[in-house]
């Protein structure tokens, strides 16, 4: 009978929240149709659960049986985190990211995964996204005479203009590429 309490005592006290695998992490980051087109560095802040320092997540004071008022005998606090995610170029609305070992402390660290929000359109909503495909709607060319093709400034994701060669026997509403 002894023993049993005794043991019991032992197991009490050797509990470690920090020795138990933490958990995932799942976010969502807003990015415009730039930064998914080109690429970007975006910080983001969310709460991550962390060892507590007052008890080193053994969900005890130290050297006793009292529950850790800190942690409330979770042995891990929520804490305040910012992390920088590179979003790659070329990103679509809906990935996901893995930061590797971001998520809650725990052996092995949880991860942190990042569904990314893309924008389907920039701000002045002169360019949508259509899958892979950057689309400008509603250029106007005037053709210099009869016959002959034109070229047309088109704004491109870039911020920059773009040279639209445009045939003599273009119809209305074709669709023309500015190759990359």
């Amino acid at each position: 009978f002894w023993n049993d309490e005794v043991n019991g005592a032992k197991k009490a006290m050797e509990r470690n929240a920090a020795a138990a695998p933490g958990k995932d992490v799942t976010r969502d980051l807003q990015v415009t149709l730039e930064e998914a087109v080109l690429g970007a560095k975006k910080s983001l802040s969310f709460e991550r659960k962390r060892v507590c320092p007052t008890c080193q997540g053994t969900c005890r004071l130290p050297q006793t049986f009292i529950d850790c008022d800190q942690c409330a005998a979770a042995g891990l606090i929520a804490t305040p985190t910012d992390v920088t995610v590179t979003v790659p170029p070329g990103v679509a609305d809906g990935a996901t990211l893995r930061l590797k070992d971001q998520g809650d402390d725990g052996d092995p660290p949880g991860q942190l995964y990042v569904k990314i929000r893309a924008a389907s359109m920039n701000a002045g909503a002169t360019i949508v996204r259509d899958g892979a495909d950057l689309i400008t709607r509603g250029v106007v060319v005037r053709f210099p005479k009869r016959g002959e093709p034109a070229s047309v400034r088109v704004r491109t994701v870039e911020g920059e203009w773009g040279n639209l060669k445009v045939a003599a026997d273009a119809k209305p509403g074709q669709g023309l590429k500015i190759r990359g």
